[in-house]
């Protein structure tokens, strides 16, 4: 591993940097400095959105900048696709205040994202902390990607995991945003919706309460790079306002791990389960950085029981068809297998009621899942 350089040599290195008349970058999302321009080496520092770093050589090295570290000292190495580059030194000014400094979550740098973010082409992202440092938006193997840039880019934020919910959804506050997702939303273009969206919530922390219905690991998406590992997929849940709305037998198999197909569960059973529940989403990496406890088993024991679910509202506009989305107008209510497109994702926190009855809203009996034995 390369030594770090600090002191004296640092510091004339950043003169000579600032002579020549050196750029300067902004963070655009939550990101890691490291100690070489690997993916794989030693994290820093993290920072947060809107901080200003010193860049100490003009050009990039395999993907990366050279940067000064602003707290711990020394240098390190960011990835350039998690900040801008501006001409200049930096601004004096202090930088915007972020939400790990407030506890709470803002889409307010989404607008500006929906105009730049673009599809990649995998390479070099065989972990998911190599992908999601590398490709924010994910990425396809394919040559000619047509997945939803925007889209993916959205689901993959880190909200600050103290970020105050600014609304709980109710069965209602999901009907009335099915009916408000604009008519020209299709698959492909999230980002031509975004300030629509952005005005109905999508972006910001919420919250939901109800009962969790069933969770599945998901398979190989773009957002996650491909990856197909038991830490590099989401953990796809389904929680609903009523209570559990299957037999005892069925909560007990999925609580074993059964899929939803299972001979076990009958068909009226499962389409109970997914078309009366709004899907919430855990994804790897958010677990890996703040949620170490969230493993598949422990989800799957909450299964029947209520559960507050807090996190970031979006809409998966490639489920926004009448095929897959029960609660849009003219769905098919045959083969649709979703409440709602609207989704939190990620989950940033997830609550577990132990009392025998229902919890209130600021029950002593509701327990983090991190926290359940």
């Amino acid at each position: 591993m390369r030594s770090l350089r600090t002191g004296l040599g640092l510091a004339i290195l950043a003169l000579s940097v600032s002579a020549a008349g050196a750029d300067y970058l902004l963070v655009s999302r939550s990101a890691t400095i490291k100690e070489d321009h690997d993916g794989d080496a030693i994290v820093r520092e993290r920072v947060s959105p809107g901080v200003a770093l010193v860049l100490l050589e003009d050009h990039q090295t395999d993907g990366y900048y050279h940067v000064q570290a602003p707290t711990v000292g020394g240098d390190g190495w960011i990835y350039r696709t998690l900040v801008r580059r501006y001409s200049g030194s930096p601004p004096s000014t202090p930088a915007p205040t972020t939400p790990a400094a407030t506890g709470t979550a803002s889409s307010t740098d989404l607008l500006d994202i929906a105009g730049t973010i673009r599809v990649e082409t995998c390479e070099d992202a065989s972990t998911t902390e190599e992908c999601h440092n590398r490709f924010p938006a994910g990425c396809s193997d394919s040559n000619n990607p047509q997945y939803d840039a925007y889209l993916n880019y959205i689901k993959n934020r880190l909200p600050d995991p103290l970020s105050a919910p600014v609304r709980a959804l109710d069965r209602p506050a999901i009907a009335q945003l099915e009916q408000s997702i604009p008519s020209t939303l299709t698959s492909r273009n999230h980002a031509t919706h975004a300030a629509a969206l952005i005005s109905l919530g999508e972006g910001e922390v919420h919250s939901l309460t109800g009962y969790l219905y069933y969770v599945t690991k998901t398979g190989e998406e773009t957002c996650n790079c491909g990856l197909s590992g038991a830490d590099d997929v989401d953990f796809h849940i389904g929680v609903g306002f009523d209570p559990f709305p299957a037999s005892t037998n069925a909560r007990s198999l999925l609580r074993q791990g059964a899929a939803l197909s299972n001979s076990g569960i009958t068909t009226q059973e499962r389409q109970r389960l997914q078309q009366e529940s709004v899907v919430v989403e855990m994804s790897p990496h958010y677990r890996a950085r703040f949620q170490p406890r969230w493993e598949l088993s422990r989800v799957r024991q909450a299964i029947g029981k209520q559960v507050k679910v807090i996190g970031q509202l979006m809409i998966d506009n490639a489920h926004a068809i009448p095929t897959q989305d029960c609660g849009m107008p003219g769905s098919d209510q045959v083969a649709c297998w979703r409440a709602s497109a609207w989704e939190i994702h990620p989950v940033t926190e997830f609550y577990v009621c132990t009392s025998a009855n229902p919890c209130v809203p600021n029950s002593s009996s509701w327990v983090t899942l991190g926290s359940v034995p």
